[in-house]
């Protein structure tokens, strides 16, 4: 793993973006990402961590959470 990050990470979630007030906006492509959006969705490393663990257990798959999924799979396991 080396050092930091050389760019500002953002929390991705199907072409949305996490803001630092915890919405969920589009991402566009590169060349249309204006400098306010970047400073609205670009974090250092502890940022965008703490921010994804606290996302985490909202993001869903299939209609599912991932705690929700733990759960259905210890039960498939009894």
């Amino acid at each position: 793993m080396g050092g930091p990050p050389a760019a500002p990470l953002p929390h991705r979630r199907r072409h949305r973006c996490l803001t630092a007030d915890g919405a969920w906006v589009y991402e566009s492509i590169p060349s249309e990402r204006s400098d306010e959006f970047l400073a609205r969705t670009r974090f250092d490393l502890e940022t965008a961590l703490e921010m994804a663990r606290q996302a985490a257990p909202h993001v869903k798959t299939n209609g599912i959470t991932a705690g929700r999924a733990a759960i259905e799979w210890a039960e498939e396991g009894d």
